[in-house]
């Protein structure tokens, strides 16, 4: 995350502030512009409501490289909002005041995932530092290729293909079709082919003002519309999958559609699932951390791999889906006084 304080400061927080707990997570502050600007210290304090966790100063020299804050947050249980507070200090006076909310998360966020897909065949694509590094990290089994043409001849329930993986040759997303008609569940993370991903165009979008989630989807479980938006920040597109109007997918998170109506249009998407009940493909153009050391990251992969072993079930267009039951209020019960007291 990076901000400007009236612009006089830029802090740039890693992972845009979302860490684990019992990790070191770093902030790095530096003047906003170049200038003759004076030296300032920055002050700062972390407290977990009105409970002081760490503070600290440290000199911030427009002519040395942005200084580096490094905090360890305390392990914590379940997901816990910590408040950054910072003061700038120039000529023993204040000049710039802020906060930031620092979101810690537990370490064992994938425990629990090795016995799910116990008896399930894991196949990844991708380089060893990425996602075969979080799966190494806890503790779960699977295959590793290193060329999208071995998919044609693993032996799979679930495939995951890792950001940047598929480049414009055919036969990579021939293969990873033939996974999912042969029953497979596949996962293919953010790519930029020039060409078509599994039969959509690809368009490079500036970042939105919004993005429509559904929050209720289980690959979006436990995130909230503040999470998933920090993602965004910091990228200057977004490769968004368009589909066309009525198709038989399901849109996870996309582009709000232009006009209000209930006619099916065609959509920009950046997480879509799409299944004929029999093996299941899921397109992810959302821009994700490193999957080690960041919380949201590995969220988004637990949610992944849960998802993965369920059973599909059949996506149809939008016209044929039926509308959600809206849920009747029961009327309160109404309590009549009689006269008198009466009974």
């Amino acid at each position: 995350m990076m901000t400007a304080a009236g612009a006089i400061l830029v802090l740039v927080l890693s992972n845009q502030g979302y860490w684990f707990g019992g990790r070191t997570g770093t902030i790095d502050a530096r003047w906003a512009i170049d200038a003759d600007l004076p030296r300032a210290a920055l002050a700062w304090d972390l407290s977990f409501g009105t409970i002081g966790v760490a503070s600290g100063v440290v000199a911030v020299d427009p002519a040395n490289p942005p200084s580096t804050i490094r905090i360890t947050l305390p392990e914590v249980r379940v997901p816990t909002a910590f408040q950054w507070d910072w003061r700038l200090l120039a000529n023993d006076r204040e000049i710039a005041r802020g906060s930031q909310t620092i979101h810690a998360y537990p370490q064992d966020l994938l425990a629990g995932v090795k016995q799910r897909l116990a008896g399930r065949r894991l196949v990844v694509w991708d380089s060893s530092d990425g996602l075969p590094a979080a799966l190494e990290q806890a503790g779960i089994a699977f295959t590793r290729v290193q060329q999208g043409d071995q998919l044609a001849f693993a032996r799979a329930e679930i495939v995951l293909v890792g950001p940047g993986r598929i480049s414009d040759r055919t036969f990579a997303q021939a293969a990873l079709l033939g996974q999912v008609t042969g029953g497979g569940s596949v996962m293919v993370f953010q790519q930029q082919v020039r060409d078509r991903l599994a039969g959509y165009p690809l368009l490079a979008r500036p970042v939105p003002q919004r993005i429509e989630y559904d929050l209720e989807h289980p690959l979006l479980h436990q995130f909230d519309r503040q999470a998933l938006r920090s993602f965004l920040l910091g990228q200057d597109n977004l490769w968004a999958l368009q589909l066309p109007a009525d198709e038989a997918a399901l849109v996870v998170a996309g582009w709000p559609r232009e006009t209000p109506g209930e006619e099916p249009v065609p959509t920009d998407a950046l997480l879509v699932v799409r299944s004929d009940g029999k093996g299941r493909l899921v397109l992810c153009q959302m821009p994700f951390g490193d999957w080690t050391d960041d919380p949201r990251s590995q969220l988004f992969l637990r949610n992944s791999l849960d998802y993965l072993v369920t059973r599909p079930e059949p996506t149809p267009p939008p016209s044929q889906r039926r509308p959600e039951p809206v849920p009747q209020k029961k009327a309160a019960p109404s309590v009549i006084a009689l006269p008198g007291g009466a009974r």
